[in-house]
């Protein structure tokens, strides 16, 4: 390699490691200006006119996938019209499941683990807890089969396992007379008999499944209370507060919103009036998002809108509260956040899921009375905006740097001076002084090379009448040395 070809790599591999320090520096001081001016939303209609009854109610909303296609489906029921219905991604053509007045709360998952997904769901008329088994064509009202799970509907369901059997259990929380926090234990064959386990007679509504003592088991938090899974067979439980300034009615989400690794809580006022906050395991102290009081914020999510590696929050107000929808940026610490406005029509029981496919949490919401329509607040967000970029991009940088400095001590450099017949040769042979000996055939001339202390190289031809060109002796020593 000469020492031209040599210099220019050199510079080539500095001007592209300078370039990604440069591109790093603008993202990591800039870089949280940047996310919150692209954290944007476009709104999407996915059905102007769901069935819902002129007055109420649209109760019901569910994100999964019933058709087993690998996309985010959308499942909602209503009291007062068909039943329930679900949207097919990406037409959002709507499909009938099955006819009922159902309330408040519903699940898509997988109860009979055959690949598609299953809908449980809370019937008022027949006062059950019910799973509509997906038969394999959920295009057709006759592709589902009603189950009975158990008596009683509920305001609020929530599917995990909570015996840590391997199948998914179903979890309520009753707020109506006789009140009610109740599990049911899932056969392994969910079309057997379900057996039924009380845990509390508690007031109030809000619901969620998580790991809040950190043992590897489901533990409950339910209103304002959290029940620990003492024995991670959900037949041994214990009741311990969050706190005992909140009303009973809250909306409950478990989720690390700190990042500490521990499962924290957090809670809106799903009926009443108050702020947002979440509470700190294990000392659940107080951390308020929202200190303003919002008026039935019967909606409450946690996930990472703007892909920088922590947790945001979602809240919405009912149409008939406040009817704030909203994004609260977390910027870095769980303690500083950003609000966003995504609309004043309020939104009941909303959802967030990857309903785009590009990595980006979207929202799913609608009313529960009133003018009602099924929307999406769509993420314009993507994985490749990650801001944990930076850290990575320095990286390359400095593997770019010592690509560098490796061509420059270690491969040789040498300029070839002009060969004259019967002269020696000068060449400078880089940073290499070990002696070397180098034997050269060509057209039957012997050329010994030998590379001197002082870095010289003397050329010795034996038939004078040959001159030796300069190409050709790089091109040997490239070959040879």
């Amino acid at each position: 390699m000469n020492e031209t070809v040599r210099f220019i790599l050199i510079g080539v591999v500095v001007c592209l490691a300078a370039l990604t320090i440069s591109q790093c520096q603008v993202q990591s001081t800039s870089g949280r200006e940047i996310a919150r001016s692209s954290l944007v939303f476009n709104h999407v209609i996915i059905d102007p006119t769901p069935p819902s009854g002129s007055g109420c109610c649209l109760d019901v909303l569910s994100i999964g996938d019933i058709d087993g296609d690998a996309q985010a489906d959308i499942m909602v029921g209503s009291e007062n019209s068909i039943g329930a219905v679900w949207y097919n991604k990406p037409s959002w053509t709507r499909y009938v499941i099955g006819r009922g007045d159902f309330t408040t709360d519903g699940e898509i998952a997988d109860l009979d683990r055959d690949g598609d997904g299953d809908v449980v769901i809370s019937s008022i008329s027949r006062d059950a807890i019910e799973w509509w088994e997906n038969r394999g064509n959920p295009f057709e009202e006759s592709g589902w089969v009603r189950h009975e799970i158990g008596e009683r509907f509920s305001h609020d369901i929530a599917i995990g396992d909570l015996n840590r059997d391997g199948n998914l259990d179903v979890a309520i929380f009753r707020k109506d007379s006789p009140r009610q926090l109740t599990w049911f234990e899932a056969p392994d064959d969910p079309l057997e008999k379900w057996n039924r386990y009380e845990i509390d007679t508690p007031p109030g509504e809000g619901l969620d499944l998580g790991d809040l003592d950190g043992d590897g088991d489901l533990d409950i938090a339910a209103s304002h209370n959290w029940y620990e899974n003492r024995d991670g067979k959900g037949f041994r439980w214990s009741k311990h507060s969050v706190t005992s300034s909140w009303g009973n009615d809250s909306r409950d989400i478990i989720a690390d919103i700190n990042g500490d690794g521990k499962q924290d809580i957090l809670l809106s006022h799903a009926e009443g009036e108050g702020r947002v906050s979440w509470f700190e395991n294990q000392t659940w102290r107080e951390h308020i998002i929202e200190p303003d009081s919002l008026k039935g914020c019967h909606s409450l999510e946690a996930g990472d809108f703007d892909l920088d590696g922590d947790l945001d929050v979602f809240m919405g107000e009912m149409n008939t509260g406040g009817g704030k929808v909203m994004v609260y940026e977390n910027l870095g610490d769980a303690t500083t956040w950003q609000r966003l406005g995504l609309a004043t029509t309020g939104t009941h029981n909303a959802l967030i899921g990857d309903i785009g496919s590009d990595g980006a949490l979207d929202i799913v919401g609608k009313n529960y009375t009133g003018p009602k329509v099924v929307e999406m607040w769509k993420n314009t967000r993507r994985r490749e905006r990650n801001r944990g970029l930076p850290s990575q991009g320095f990286g390359l940088a400095l593997l770019l740097l010592a690509i560098a400095l490796f061509i420059f001590i270690h491969l040789p450099s040498r300029k070839i001076a002009q060969v004259d017949k019967y002269k020696a040769v000068k060449m400078i042979a880089g940073k290499h002084r070990e002696t070397k000996a180098v034997r050269i055939e060509k057209n039957a001339n012997q050329v010994f090379l030998s590379q001197k202390s002082d870095w010289e190289t003397s050329v010795t031809e034996r038939d004078e009448d040959e001159e030796l060109k300069i190409a050709t002796i790089a091109e040997e020593l490239d070959l040879h040395l």
